[in-house]
């Protein structure tokens, strides 16, 4: 409910006050649009590649290519670039643009923020995107040698923001 007043919760029964904040978007059609259309063709392509092979192999023996096709529908819906590479210009990332917006209030409120992320290459988007916001923060991947003062750092206080992998760091220390 956005932090709203209860009156103004627009649910199952629609209940308004007049001191309910207006709905605005601001949406780039455009943009949006090219994002759909990038989102449909990668859906698109999976789909195909999946079929193809079950005609060929048999289901039974197509398992690793659907795996590997949901795994690309995971990464696109991440961000496009986690697929393809040259997608960056025209193709928002729904997920770095909402963390764009919202990280700095959480972090000016005062807050401690987890984010937790399969894709390393998706940690290193975020890594990059809230080094552009000046919003300090800490890192765990597989590849972080001294995890205990990485956690104490968190810990103690000293940075707001812990991006955190969930396929290295999780199992061994936090």
């Amino acid at each position: 409910m956005h932090g709203w007043p209860r009156s103004c919760y627009v649910g199952p029964r629609i209940r308004l006050r007049r001191s309910c904040p207006r709905k605005s978007r601001s949406l780039n059609p455009l943009r949006w649009m090219r994002a759909e259309r990038f989102l449909r063709r990668v859906r698109l392509a999976m789909h195909q590649r999946i079929q193809e092979v079950v005609r060929q192999q048999g289901l039974a023996r197509s398992q690793i290519t659907i795996l590997d096709a949901l795994l690309k529908l995971r990464q696109v819906c991440c961000d496009p670039r986690l697929v393809d590479d040259d997608t960056h210009e025209t193709v928002p990332s729904a997920k770095l643009e909402w963390l764009a917006t919202v990280l700095p209030e959480l972090a000016a409120e005062g807050r401690r923020i987890l984010l937790f992320s399969q894709f390393t290459s998706m940690l290193r988007l975020i890594e990059s995107l809230v080094t552009g916001l000046a919003i300090p923060y800490c890192l765990l991947t597989g590849e972080t040698t001294d995890r205990t003062a990485v956690v104490e750092r968190f810990q103690s206080g000293q940075v707001p923001l812990f991006l955190i992998s969930l396929k290295r760091a999780a199992p061994r220390s936090i």
